[in-house]
């Protein structure tokens, strides 16, 4: 008869810090985190493997600038869509290639829809595509001055 342990309940402040650190660079070596919250290279590296396991931490991303690899028009779209279209929406939103990132939201809208584009015919088709669904409005994406990953330590309450 096999018990699992019982997970965690908590994250302590060594994990808070090595979370943090790890949203500012998800790249840094397991000595440098090491070095930032008072550990051995090693117990640094058990600690986030842990918080992998745990789900704390669900994966690494880089950071990327799409206008840079050919996608100048980062744009949201709120689609307000009656509860009969959602299978054909998520279908739709599977099937083209330019959504990056879905949410379900509440409200008038139903879902907020990131998108890449390389040209305003592009967006359009996206925007016809979607549309079909139901009530859309786009809002181009101008630039994004406090960032998640710089902003999420101190929504949390966390402090250094």
């Amino acid at each position: 008869f096999f018990v699992s342990q019982p997970k965690r309940n908590f994250l302590d402040a060594i994990d808070h810090k090595l979370v943090k650190l790890l949203l500012k660079d998800g790249r840094a070596s397991f000595k440098t985190l090491a070095a930032e919250v008072g550990l051995t290279a090693p117990a640094c590296a058990e600690r986030v493997r842990r918080l992998r396991e745990e789900g704390v931490i669900k994966g690494y991303r880089a950071d990327v600038d799409w206008n840079r690899l050919g996608f100048p028009i980062d744009a949201l779209i709120r689609i307000g869509a009656a509860a009969e279209h959602g299978k054909g929406l998520i279908k739709a939103f599977r099937d083209t290639p330019n959504v990056i990132e879905v949410l379900r939201v509440t409200g008038s809208d139903s879902y907020v829809v990131h998108i890449l584009a390389r040209s305003s015919e592009e967006l359009e088709t996206v925007i016809d595509k979607i549309g079909s669904f139901g009530t859309v409005n786009t809002s181009l994406v101008l630039s994004a001055p406090l960032p998640a990953a710089e902003r999420l330590a101190d929504v949390l309450g966390w402090v250094d």
